[in-house]
């Protein structure tokens, strides 16, 4: 029966009533469990009966305050009747952000008695480390192996520059400094100047040797010259054939014309003596005398 039941049964056969309360986990709130005079028993007008009213289960589900700040952490609790610890552990979490809850002292759903503590753990977000020193000579798997050791993601590139090889250009994260574990690191490290090989046999005309310097990365300057060699022969390389160099250096080039040219001897000019007349002829033409 409910308690208003119980009440007007026994107040009917002039009994007094006095109620107790307590938690049952089969009887339904505002029902009685028990009462101190069994039914049916005899008993003096006015007499006192003691019955005992359920106040419903005392077990709630413990809820799931995973990713709760604490302020909603102690709402949700105090809506089912239990308390948040006063105190709270921290610890890194990769997937929990800082500040909001990663762990619970009882699990979610677990039936537990109202007024029991449940304590916390907070997130202190993911771990940090130190960018470590990258400064000095390093080769781009040397870079790798420092990010890598010290809990980072490298993101190593490399280009040519007029900085030693091996030397640092830039970077996302200065050494030194903290950042989460994981984190990418960028960094940029310098291959040395840039280099190309002066071609080893260069011959030809000026065009060819020309071409040839600049498929090689480099920046011809080529005369010609008349020489004893045969035409197409290279007189002179600076610097060397078969040298390195920086890309884009200027070679300089001298290339045989061959022989020059010989000219033909000058003949002097032949000059015409007069003509002498024949005795009998006379020089101006006239007749002859007898």
């Amino acid at each position: 029966d409910s308690e208003e039941d119980a009440k007007r049964t026994l107040e009917a056969l002039d009994l007094k009533v006095t109620v107790e309360r307590q938690f049952d986990e089969g009887v339904a709130e505002g029902h009685v469990i028990s009462q101190s005079v069994k039914t049916g028993d005899m008993v003096e007008v006015g007499s006192s009966v003691t019955i005992t009213v359920s106040k419903g289960s005392n077990q709630v589900a413990v809820p799931n305050l995973i990713n709760m700040t604490l302020e909603e952490a102690s709402q949700a609790l105090e809506e089912r009747g239990l308390k948040l610890g006063s105190s709270y552990g921290e610890e890194t979490s990769d997937t929990v952000a800082e500040g909001r809850i990663m762990k619970q002292s009882i699990d979610a759903d677990t039936k537990v008695e109202k007024g029991t503590t449940v304590t916390v753990t907070l997130s202190k977000g993911k771990a940090s480390g130190i960018v470590p020193d990258l400064s000095g000579t390093r080769t781009k798997a040397d870079i790798e192996n420092a990010l890598r050791n010290a809990g980072f993601t490298p993101n190593v590139t490399e280009q040519y520059n007029d900085a030693a090889a091996g030397t640092i250009l830039s970077q996302s994260h200065a050494s030194g400094t903290p950042a989460e574990l994981g984190t990418t690191i960028s960094v940029t490290v310098s291959l040395g100047p840039e280099m190309a090989t002066v071609p080893s046999s260069l011959s030809g005309s000026k065009i060819d040797i020309e071409t040839a310097l600049k498929n090689a990365g480099l920046t011809p300057s080529v005369t010609e010259t008349h020489d004893a060699a045969a035409a197409g022969t290279v007189i002179s390389c600076s610097p060397a054939m078969g040298t390195n160099v920086r890309k884009g250096s200027t070679v300089t080039v001298t290339v045989s014309l061959g022989p020059a040219p010989t000219e033909a001897p000058t003949q002097p000019p032949t000059t015409q003596a007069p003509e002498t007349p024949a005795p009998d002829q006379p020089a101006n033409g006239g007749t002859p005398q007898p």
